[in-house]
């Protein structure tokens, strides 16, 4: 939980240097929620790769939609609800220079990272269906 709260407070002071002070909390909870979404596909991706089977999860649309919206309530519930996220900016307020840049790297390569997984696991996939792996 306590490096979810981190990841929260480093999108979180992303959006408000990027000009989004009002709705940053929420901006952050869908950036979270979206980088989860892509590590799900990428966990289920890896397993048609390499067990040979998808990981059993309905792709149609309204589920996707649905599952997207769960998740997000969820991360709503446990940082935001009741203004639990004036905590969490407290708590990781008084950070050093160092500890912010360092923080903000690894939430930047966080998010990288995610993408260039995906695209990684796109591509095992791609060369499997072809018959290449």
């Amino acid at each position: 939980m306590k490096i979810l709260k981190y990841i929260f407070y480093r999108f979180y002071s992303l959006m408000v240097s990027v000009g989004n002070v009002d709705v940053a909390q929420y901006y952050s909870i869908l950036l979270i929620t979206f980088l989860l979404t892509i590590n799900i596909f990428t966990c289920i991706g890896f397993s048609y790769v390499f067990i040979g089977k998808a990981i059993k999860l309905s792709a149609s649309k309204l589920n996707i939609c649905l599952e997207f919206i769960a998740l997000t309530s969820l991360l709503y519930f446990l940082l935001v609800k009741d203004n639990k996220h004036l905590k969490i900016i407290e708590y990781y307020k008084n950070e050093t220079k160092q500890q912010q840049k360092t923080g903000m790297t690894i939430a930047i390569s966080y998010i990288v990272f995610s993408i260039a997984l995906m695209s990684f696991t796109f591509y095992l996939m791609m060369n499997k269906n072809r018959g290449e792996l």
